[in-house]
């Protein structure tokens, strides 16, 4: 292992733990794709860089297993540029543009991203839970 490959693994793991702590569950080994739970019935979802087709089948069963193991989540959310990067891949999981932001609340919303982050373009993206379970808790050749 060369010191950059060394260095990146402190980083996730450093990332893990910091999710972690507050209270977020990571989906994947690398925590690219995390959840945490703001508010009763809310499960948001926080996008990172590296997501891959691959990421994305392990965190979908690790996020179907929280969602199928809480009856309390009634809504799940994604708002990021990622999430505007993503919208076609989203929309395959069930997740729908949600047009209700008012300029305030997107205001409040970029404050909170990283500052590297926050003049690009973002939606948020909501599904409800029996939309996201109909869609993804089904057998197929990816479960």
């Amino acid at each position: 292992m060369n010191f950059k490959e060394s260095l990146q693994g402190v980083v996730k793991n450093v990332r893990k733990v910091r999710i972690e702590s507050k209270g977020g569950i990571c989906l994947d080994k690398d925590c690219i794709l995390y959840c945490d739970r703001p508010v009763e019935g809310l499960l948001e979802l926080h996008i990172t860089k590296g997501l891959t087709r691959t990421v994305v089948m392990e965190a979908k069963q690790k996020l179907l297993q929280t969602v199928k193991g809480d009856p309390t989540i009634k809504t799940i959310s994604a708002v990021s540029p990622f999430v505007e990067e993503h919208q076609d891949f989203m929309q395959k999981f069930g997740f729908e543009i949600d047009e209700s932001l008012t300029p305030e609340v997107r205001e409040e919303i970029a404050a909170g991203f990283p500052e590297n982050m926050r003049g690009k373009p973002f939606i948020q993206m909501r599904v409800s839970r029996e939309k996201f379970l109909e869609i993804n808790d089904k057998p197929t050749s990816d479960n």
